[in-house]
């Protein structure tokens, strides 16, 4: 087959046919090379364009040469470029490969195959194979290019580093993807490329405190995919290493500070009394750092603190004069700034981080007072802010004549200050004066008080009696002495006061005035009189409640304040007025005033506007009107009418009652014939109606009737007769294009009946649509039909028949149709198509001439028109990496030009090529027709691919690398990364491996391929040295191989692996708890095997609240604040010795003990518990007691304590002693117990042996000094007492008819005893008994005693006569014989209506002996009498449950047997008088039972009417029944009579807002009870009191209860009544004189006998 096989392989067989045939002919005995494919060949198959993977096995077959023609036996010869990757069989012709192919060294093999024959003739073939790249070239990443300094946020540099990679692969394969692993601070500006930056992460910014050293992998990956494997992905790792530098940051921190610094006031100046340290907390800058005062305006006065930290006193200090809260206590604060240096790296940033900064610590001062001050008066301007005062020693003031006793005078402020402290600020105040009715509150002042002078006897506080002003002196003292410190003078002047009200001449006024009165008509005067004289006599009027439609002139005259008045809305007004004299006492009366009606209000109609909706043609929707008119009568009647307008001929109006109307249509609605314009569907029509009153002048109101008329939707739409039939358009015309506009009509009023919308009927409605493009009503609606389909072709249809539908929007919808034709217009639309035969990928040399044919592009046009042009329009260039670069873009043109009648493109070269620069360019061809429908271009376009093939001629070059640095002691710890560069093309020049120098091979290791270098060994900085410079040498694959070397610097860095040591620290000081602060006890030195930062040293101590502290620097151990023995013997203190170094510091400790030696500075004290003890002593004579003071605390230790005991103070100084030493109690003079039962004693413990002393202390006086015991002493009872009676006489009556009763007892005795307990138990005994009538004779155990509680029984009948008495002898012992007292009691016999009998809240059992005592007493005094309790029996009572006893009691004319008559002692109960009332509300009386008798003596009538007892008693409830009707009908009109006037009283005052206490229907000056009924003011008959029907809770009850209650008892012999009582004086607010004699009236009747005590007095 030969080359005649060969050649039809080709594409220029068809112009070169002749040429062939003729070679055929004369090579017929020739042997001809046969290209047969292998299967480790392509599926091309041809080996003159076989294309090869690059990563084939060596050994495999990866082709098969054969040869036809010849003898058949031939040789096979390959030589060129593919004879170095493959060999071949002679014999057979198989191809073996024999080294690896490698696509990034050649990508284009040249060979020439040749065949041999037998005879010797021969035939070869020159060309190349292809070798395609598989994915074998791991990225590489060349050396990192760090910043210069890398300081932490926010002088973190933008960039960290510089980063290039490199992959020889092609496309994908080579192009590589970064990522950043092991931090989350750092990444990649681009991820995909081959250059790109490290920057810091914004969100997470980069901090020397946390990361000083920043470690991470760099990671590139590339993008696989291959042709030969495109599942293999390679990657290659980078180490990132750097440090961050510290920045200023931070603020300084105090390592050392003081607490509480106590100095005296008078401190020399120049004083050092403390020290503080700090430091800078950027520790990798640690600038210095600078001390001040914080001003405030004081601190810098007095201290100052050096630049050392050294806080000094500036001047001496005056306690009393600083600006502190007097306690003596100044704070203020020291400010550590740090130093900026003189060359500031960080400047650029200082603005916005606001470096340098500052820390500051709290110092308190503490000023320790001595006694350099007097007390020193000052008058209070505001008695609330001690603050607001002035010195002054002269005080005066007003005060009111009268003033109550106890009472403060006001208006001194009188304030009194030491300003030393504690004991130095004690002091007394006392007057001078005696016999003043002052007096000060307040005599022992601890350091300031606000003086209180108080009234100490107001009878002499009288204007109208001399003096009317007291003048006296306050003086000060020293405590304990008499030595005088002070004085100021007090004025005090009387103040006469007002103390009468104004009393009006009339309770209640009534006045009338017409309603529409104008501002300022008359009304009426008020008329009130004051019996005060001078300015307290004057009298002005007021409203005081009311409204603001009245006024009062000063003089009384009432008028008219506002033109407000309206009967109808209120037509009485109560108003309360006020006269007020000139010592503002005030009395109040209530006004009625009532407003005279005029007619003036028009109708007022219901509602602002009435609404209605009406269909078209409507005849029948009705609209109710109404309205009223508050007027009454005519002036309250409304007629309604329509105001006339253009719509009201269509309606009409009917007036009804009850000022009603109906308006309707007068005639049907056509709303196509009214006017208007229609809103939204409807038409809206506007009445105006007016509401007309019949009074004169007539009143009217308007209102507004709005009616919706509805339309109907009547007619549908029609088409416009001008509407075109028939209609072109362009095909494929644009969506929207408009065809032509169609009009149509609706005859409905209103929208949305005329209303119209468009629409297409059927298929069509996908090509063309109608939009509507004018609405104009009646006028009508256009609609614009348009393309909807763009696709529109002549060629497939040209005519359209649209039927179009107007519908309108009203219910139902109508519509109608209408028909048009539409035409299609032909156009040019058809683009040219390149062939893609044309456009296949070209091989070129890379020195191709100028004008070089490169390739030939061909297309094709459907239209017939066309008129083609060719253009390069893009042009990419790629390198041999696959990187798209820049400078081929004028390597090749483009030219149009004409080819057997078709026009084509001819590619030519026109610049010298380089494929170095650009392997591989991509030229973007594009066609146009020019000849194209305006607007529419018609363009094609494709990418042509050229590859330029190469020629070998670089060598590998270094890049250029700064110092590595690596930490000592790391063994396989990357480094960094060397890389060099081969610019050959070809795979096995331009490969490159890398080693080290073989000297440097013991400690460093590389990657062969990536030049990653790493730590072979682990390398010792204090062994090797800082630096280390290592030769790499970097050696190509070529052949001969090329190398080149590079020296790399590698600096060691020290790793902080060094511990500090301390060198001479001892176990055990021993230190004084005496020694001064500040004092040094010893030095710690240590060291550390690092260098720099590593080995910067500080110490400090692990303990803290110690009282040493240590330099921080220099290792001083000091005492920083007082040592105490007592509270802690000996510390621990752990000193740490700390270096500077990173990542992580290191330490040491050693501990140190200090020993406290204890001195006695402790003073024995009290604690908490034994400061206050108790004692019980029995009384008695002088001796040991055997009780012993508990014992003090003492906090030395006990060598040192030998404490001793003393009585200082307290009012049994002179009554005990103390043992000094064992602290026994003794007594020093006889205590007795009735005399004084308690003792206190102040006790001093002290360390001092006679130790002098004070003897005046209280307990009062050392509450607080723990050196003091306050011992209470009590003492114990002795039986040294007899019992005494309380009364040598007793005096006790009985009634007549008292029974023998050995329960119920008629008389008691008491006595007392001082002593207590057991002591105290009495017995009480009867020693004799006389009767005396009036002589006097023995009796025997007619009445006995009870023992216990002295209470006497009748035990035996006796006769029991008005003017006989018993005379009964009493003895009370306490159970010893030697004592006892003994006394008389007398006893003598009262009949029952010589008693009286209260009803009381008190329980029986709270009617104690006391009580009982005191009762007698209080009312004998009231009574000017001896009064007598008789008995106390508990009561119930329906009508008032509170009560709950009754107290049985007489009276007798003092030192006689005489009786009081009851009826005086009723008088003085009922007098009303303020003494009286109190001694009632006290005992809870809240009446009283009445005995009823008859004036003569009623024993035979009782006789004989108990014969008749059936008899009687139903002629008493005839009688009763007969009496209780009458009695009834003549309280009741009484009763209504007296109630008309009060209740209208009651009314008034309630409707005028004058004080009344309705709720409760009690008059308030009589509230003395807890229990109060409730009165219905609408029916006071009705009251829901039933407890009793007593004039003092205001409560009648119309049935009666309580009068037939008392008519029953009366029967009985007794009723119930109740007392008034009245706390205040009274006031005029009703008639209380009428009421009281009406209800006298009322409830007495007929019944002479009965007593019923109402009186106008206490009422």
């Amino acid at each position: 087959m030969g080359i005649y096989d060969v050649l039809m392989k080709g594409e220029m067989w068809k112009n070169c046919l002749p040429f062939y045939l003729f070679l055929l002919s004369i090579t017929q005995a020739h042997a001809f090379v046969n290209f047969e494919p292998h299967d480790q060949a392509t599926a091309t198959g041809d080996l003159r364009i076989a294309k090869f993977c690059e990563n084939l096995k060596v050994g495999d077959e990866i082709y098969q040469l054969t040869a036809t023609g010849g003898s058949g036996v031939y040789t096979f010869l390959i030589s060129l470029q593919l004879a170095d990757y493959v060999s071949v069989n002679e014999k057979n012709g198989s191809l073996t490969l024999i080294k690896p192919f490698d696509r990034e060294t050649r990508e284009l093999l040249r060979y020439n195959a040749e065949v041999i024959d037998a005879d010797g003739t021969t035939d070869s073939v020159e060309s190349s194979v292809v070798v395609l790249d598989a994915n074998d070239n791991a990225p590489v990443i060349k050396p990192i290019e760090y910043a210069a300094d890398i300081y932490e946020y926010p002088w973190t540099p933008t960039t960290l580093a510089n980063i290039s990679v490199v992959d020889a692969d092609s496309g994908t394969a080579g192009g590589v993807q970064l990522s950043i692993e092991g931090t989350d601070l750092l990444y990649v500006e681009s991820s995909f490329g081959a250059t790109t930056r490290l920057l810091c992460n914004t969100s997470m910014e980069l901090d020397y405190d946390r990361n000083p050293v920043v470690i991470a992998t760099l990671k590139a990956t590339d993008g696989g995919q291959a042709s030969c494997n495109p599942d293999v992905v390679l990657s290659s790792n980078q180490s990132l290493f750097f440090q961050v530098k510290d920045g200023p940051d931070q603020p300084p921190i105090f390592t050392t500070t003081v607490n509480n610094i106590r100095i005296n006031e008078s401190q020399t100046a120049g004083t050092e009394i403390g020290e503080v340290f700090a430091r800078d907390q950027d520790y990798g800058l640690d600038w210095d750092v600078v001390y001040d005062i914080v001003a405030d305006g004081i601190s810098e006065e007095f201290f100052q603190v050096s630049a050392d930290g050294k806080i000094s006193v500036i001047k001496e200090i005056d306690r009393e004069s600083l600006s502190t809260d007097n306690s003596g206590i100044y704070r203020f604060d020291i400010r550590a700034t740090e130093q900026v240096p003189s060359v500031d790296p960080f400047a650029w940033k200082q603005a916005e981080v606001g470096y340098p900064f500052s820390t500051t610590t709290s110092v308190t001062v503490i000023i320790l007072d001595q006694d350099d001050n007097i007390p020193v008066f000052y008058k209070l301007n505001d008695p609330t802010n001690l603050n607001d005062k002035i010195a002054t020693d002269v005080f005066t003031t007003k005060l009111s004549e009268g003033t109550s006793t106890g009472s403060v005078v006001q208006g001194l402020n009188i304030f009194v200050e030491d300003l030393d402290q504690d004991i130095n600020a004690e002091f007394e105040v006392e007057l001078v004066e005696a016999d003043l009715p002052f007096e000060i509150s307040n005599s022992h002042i601890a350091g300031a008080a606000v003086l209180t002078i108080v009234v100490k006897d107001s009878q002499k506080l009288d204007y109208e009696r001399e003096p009317r002003s007291f003048t006296f002196t306050i003086v000060t003292t020293k405590r304990n002495s008499s030595l005088e410190l002070s004085r100021a003078t007090v004025s005090i002047d009387l103040v006469d006061v007002n103390d009468n009200s104004p009393v009006f001449n009339q309770t209640l006024l009534t006045f009338s005035v017409p309603e529409n009165a104008p501002v300022g008509t008359w009304i009426g005067q008020l008329q009130a009189s004051d019996m005060d004289s001078g300015i307290y006599g004057e009298i002005t009027y007021d409203i005081l409640l009311g409204h603001d439609l009245f006024q009062v002139s000063s003089d009384g005259n009432i008028t008219v304040k506002s033109p407000s008045l309206d009967r109808e809305i209120l037509p009485t007004y109560y108003v309360t007025f006020t006269a007020t004299d000139g010592g503002n006492r005030t009395t109040i009366v209530p006004v009625e005033i009532n407003l005279l009606d005029e007619n003036d209000h028009p109708p007022e109609i219901l509602r602002e506007v009435y609404y209605s909706t009406m269909m078209d043609e409507d005849i029948s929707t009705e609209v109710i009107l109404q309205a009223t008119d508050i007027d009454e009568g005519e002036n309250g009647k409304v007629t309604f009418k329509i105001i006339p307008n253009e719509f009201s001929d269509y309606f009409e109006i009917n007036n009804t009652d009850n000022n009603m109307a109906i308006l309707k249509p007068s005639k049907p609605l056509n709303i196509e014939l009214i006017d208007g314009d229609c809103e939204v569907s409807d038409k809206h029509i506007t009445l105006k109606v007016v509401a007309e009153d019949n009074g004169t002048p007539k009143l009217n109101s308007t209102v507004a009737v709005e009616i919706t008329l509805q339309d109907i939707n009547e007619y549908a739409p029609v088409f416009s007769v001008t509407n075109p039939t028939a209609v072109s358009v362009a095909e494929k015309s644009k969506l929207g294009t408009e065809i032509v506009e169609l009009r149509a009509v609706d005859g409905d009023a209103c929208s949305p009946n005329n209303q119209i919308d468009f629409e297409i009927s059927g298929e069509n409605s996908l090509n063309f649509i109608i939009v509507k493009s004018a609405d104009n009503g009646i006028n009508g609606t256009y609609g614009s039909l348009q393309v909807r389909n763009a696709a529109l072709d002549r060629d497939e249809k040209s005519v359209y028949n649209v039927t179009i539908i107007a519908i309108d929007l009203g219910n139902p919808r109508l519509s109608s149709t209408y028909n048009i034709s539409v035409t299609l217009l032909d156009i040019n639309d058809k683009s040219p198509e390149f062939n893609e035969t044309s456009l296949e990928k070209v091989l070129i040399k890379e020195d191709s001439p100028l004008n070089y044919l490169v390739r030939e592009v061909t297309s094709m046009d459907a239209d017939e028109t066309s008129n083609l042009i060719y253009n390069i329009t893009g042009v990419e260039c790629f390198d041999s990496r696959g990187v798209n670069v820049f400078g081929c873009e004028d390597w090749f043109n483009i030219s149009t030009n004409s080819k057997d009648g078709t026009q084509v493109g001819q590619i030519n070269v026109a610049h010298e090529l380089d494929r170095e620069e650009s392997q591989q360019i991509i030229l973007t061809i594009t066609v146009e027709d020019i000849n194209a429908t305006s607007g529419m271009r018609q363009i094609d376009a494709a990418p042509l691919v050229i590859t330029l093939e190469d020629v070998n001629d670089q060598t590998p070059q270094f890049e250029i690398y700064d110092t590595y640095e690596v930490n000592e002691e790391t063994n396989n710890t990357r480094i960094g990364q060397i890389r060099a560069t081969d610019a050959d093309a070809d795979g096995s020049n331009s490969e490159i491996i890398y080693s080290v120098a073989e000297e440097f091979q013991k400690y460093i290791q590389i990657d062969r391929n990536t030049g990653e270098f790493s730590t072979n060994d682990e390398l010792d900085r204090e062994e090797m040295g800082s630096y280390l410079n290592v030769t790499f040498i970097a050696t190509d694959k070529g052949s001969p191989p090329l190398s080149s070397n590079e020296t790399i610097q590698i600096k060691i860095r020290d790793t902080n692996d060094q511990n500090p040591e301390i060198l001479n620290l001892p176990s055990t000081v021993t230190v004084s708890e005496d020694i001064e602060l500040n004092t040094e006890i010893f030095t710690v030195e240590a060291t550390d095997g690092d260098e720099g930062r590593n080995a910067e040293l500080t110490f400090s101590l692990d303990e803290t609240n110690l009282p040493f502290d240590i330099g921080r620097d220099t290792g001083v151990v000091q005492v920083v604040s007082r040592l105490d023995y007592e509270r802690t013997s000996s510390y621990k203190i752990t000193v740490r010795v700390t270096d500077n170094g990173l990542p992580t510091r290191l330490f040491a400790t050693k501990v140190l003990t200090a020993m406290v030696n204890d001195t006695n500075d402790n003073p024995p004290r009290f604690t908490e518990v034994t400061q206050s003890q108790e004692f019980t002593i029995p009384e008695g004579l002088p001796g040991t007691t055997g009780i012993f003071i508990r014992e003090a605390f003492d906090e030395d230790s006990p060598k040192l304590q030998t404490n001793y005991y003393y009585i200082v103070g307290g009012d049994g100084i002179n009554k005990f002693q103390v043992d000094p030493l064992s602290r026994e109690i003794e007594i020093t003079d006889e205590i007795d117990r009735e005399s004084n039962e308690l003792f206190e004693l102040v006790v001093q413990v002290s360390d001092v042996v006679n130790l002098t002393r004070t003897s005046d202390l209280t307990c009062d006086d050392v509450r607080r000094n723990e050196t003091f015991a306050c011992v209470l002493i009590n003492v114990g009872d002795v039986n040294d007492e007899s019992p005494i009676f309380s009364k040598d006489e007793f005096i006790s009556d009985i009634a007549a008819e008292t029974q023998p009763d050995s329960e119920v007892p008629i008389a008691q005795v008491y006595a007392t005893d001082l002593d207590i307990g057991e002591n105290a138990k009495m017995f009480y005994s009867i020693t004799n008994q006389q009767r005396c009538c009036p002589h006097c004779k023995n009796q025997d155990n007619i009445f006995i005693a009870e023992e216990t509680t002295g209470d006497i029984y009748l035990v035996q009948a006796v006769t029991l006569e008005n003017d006989c008495y018993f005379n009964i002898d009493v003895r009370v012992t306490d159970g010893t014989s030697e004592h006892f007292d003994d006394a008389i009691l007398k006893i003598g016999v009262i009949k029952d209506d010589q008693t009286v009998k209260l009803l009381s809240t008190i329980s029986p059992s709270e009617w104690t002996t006391d009580k009982r005592s005191d009762f007698e007493d209080e009312l004998g005094v009231l009574l000017g009498s001896t009064v007598i309790v008789d008995k106390v029996l508990p009561y119930k009572s329906e009508l008032n449950p509170a009560i709950q006893s009754q107290v049985t009691f007489h009276a007798k004319v003092t030192g006689t047997n005489d009786l009081v008559e009851t009826s005086t002692i009723d008088k003085i109960l009922d007098s009303g008088e303020p003494e009286v009332d109190v001694f009632l509300a006290k005992y809870g009386i809240k009446g009283r039972t009445i005995t009823v008798t008859d004036p003569v003596d009623q024993t035979t009538q009782i006789i004989f009417m108990s014969t008749s007892a059936v008899l009687l008693l139903l002629c008493v409830v005839l009688a009763i029944s007969v009496v209780c009707m009458k009695q009834r009908i003549n309280r009741n009109k009484r009763v209504e009579r007296a109630m008309e006037i009060t209740f209208q009283d009651l009314e008034r005052t309630t409707k005028s807002g004058a004080p009344n206490n309705y709720k409760t229907n009690d008059n308030p000056l009589y509230d003395i009870s807890d229990d109060q009924p409730t009165l219905d003011i609408e029916n006071p008959y009705d009251s829901t009191d039933d407890i009793d029907d007593g004039i003092d809770d205001n409560a009648i009850d119309n049935n009666d209860s309580a009068i037939i209650n008392d008519e029953v008892m009366s029967s009985c012999g007794s009723v119930t009544d109740e007392f008034q009582i009245d706390f205040s004086s009274p006031t005029p607010e009703v008639d209380k004189s009428n009421l009281a004699a009406a209800l006298n009236s009322a409830v007495a009747g007929d019944k002479s006998n009965i007593n019923y005590a109402f009186q106008d007095t206490g009422f």
